[in-house]
Protein backbone atom coordinates (compact mmCIF):
# COMPACT_ATOMS: atom_id res chain seq x y z
CA UNK A 1 0.00 0.00 0.00
CA UNK A 2 2.66 2.18 1.05
CA UNK A 3 4.40 1.41 -2.12
CA UNK A 4 1.04 2.35 -4.45
CA UNK A 5 0.17 5.67 -2.98
CA UNK A 6 4.19 7.26 -2.97
CA UNK A 7 4.33 6.39 -6.71
CA UNK A 8 7.10 3.70 -6.49
CA UNK A 9 4.97 1.29 -8.31
CA UNK A 10 3.86 3.82 -11.39
CA UNK A 11 7.15 2.13 -13.70
CA UNK A 12 6.33 -1.30 -13.04
CA UNK A 13 3.93 -3.05 -15.44
CA UNK A 14 0.22 -3.51 -14.41
CA UNK A 15 0.34 -7.13 -15.09
CA UNK A 16 3.70 -7.74 -13.03
CA UNK A 17 1.90 -5.59 -9.96
CA UNK A 18 0.76 -8.58 -8.13
CA UNK A 19 3.82 -10.70 -8.30
CA UNK A 20 5.99 -7.25 -7.48
CA UNK A 21 4.35 -7.18 -4.24
CA UNK A 22 4.95 -10.79 -3.15
CA UNK A 23 8.07 -9.93 -3.91
CA UNK A 24 8.11 -7.25 -1.79
CA UNK A 25 6.47 -9.09 0.99
CA UNK A 26 9.02 -11.88 0.76
CA UNK A 27 11.86 -9.47 0.91
CA UNK A 28 11.19 -7.72 3.83
CA UNK A 29 10.45 -10.97 5.83
CA UNK A 30 13.45 -12.33 5.31
CA UNK A 31 16.00 -8.94 4.70
CA UNK A 32 14.23 -5.97 6.25
CA UNK A 33 13.32 -7.44 9.58
CA UNK A 34 14.97 -5.08 11.86
CA UNK A 35 12.67 -2.40 9.46
CA UNK A 36 9.88 -4.34 10.07
CA UNK A 37 10.47 -4.66 14.20
CA UNK A 38 10.82 -0.78 14.13
CA UNK A 39 7.57 -0.31 12.59
CA UNK A 40 6.02 -2.19 14.75
CA UNK A 41 7.72 -1.39 17.77
CA UNK A 42 7.07 2.70 17.02
CA UNK A 43 3.34 1.79 16.22
CA UNK A 44 3.46 4.84 13.54
CA UNK A 45 5.50 5.68 10.91
CA UNK A 46 8.41 8.79 12.01
CA UNK A 47 9.77 10.52 9.18
CA UNK A 48 13.09 8.82 9.92
CA UNK A 49 11.20 5.72 9.51
CA UNK A 50 9.39 6.47 7.03
CA UNK A 51 12.33 7.21 4.64
CA UNK A 52 14.35 3.93 5.16
CA UNK A 53 11.16 2.18 3.84
CA UNK A 54 10.55 4.63 1.04
CA UNK A 55 14.55 3.80 -0.03
CA UNK A 56 14.26 0.10 0.99
CA UNK A 57 11.14 -0.49 -1.07
CA UNK A 58 12.40 1.94 -4.17
CA UNK A 59 16.11 -0.03 -3.97
CA UNK A 60 13.74 -3.37 -4.73
CA UNK A 61 11.31 -2.05 -6.88
CA UNK A 62 13.67 -0.55 -9.62
CA UNK A 63 14.96 -4.20 -10.03
CA UNK A 64 11.22 -4.89 -11.67
CA UNK A 65 11.24 -1.47 -13.85
CA UNK A 66 11.43 -1.61 -17.34
CA UNK A 67 11.38 -5.00 -17.51
CA UNK A 68 7.60 -5.13 -19.73
CA UNK A 69 9.04 -1.77 -22.19
CA UNK A 70 5.59 -1.57 -23.74
CA UNK A 71 3.36 -1.76 -20.47
CA UNK A 72 5.67 1.15 -19.40
CA UNK A 73 5.69 3.19 -22.03
CA UNK A 74 1.85 2.68 -22.48
CA UNK A 75 1.47 3.87 -18.63
CA UNK A 76 4.47 6.42 -19.32
CA UNK A 77 2.13 8.06 -22.15
CA UNK A 78 -1.42 7.66 -20.17
CA UNK A 79 0.42 9.92 -17.45
CA UNK A 80 1.95 12.64 -19.77
CA UNK A 81 -1.89 12.86 -21.75
CA UNK A 82 -3.66 12.78 -18.05
CA UNK A 83 -1.37 15.51 -16.99
CA UNK A 84 -2.15 17.36 -20.23
CA UNK A 85 -5.58 17.07 -20.01
CA UNK A 86 -5.77 18.33 -16.66
CA UNK A 87 -3.49 21.30 -17.35
CA UNK A 88 -5.29 22.59 -20.72
CA UNK A 89 -8.62 21.93 -19.03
Amino acid sequence: LFAGTRGLLDHVAVKRVNQVERAILDNFRSQQKELLATIRQEEKLTDATEKRLHDALFRFISKYEGSEGEDNLTIALADQVEHLMHTTG
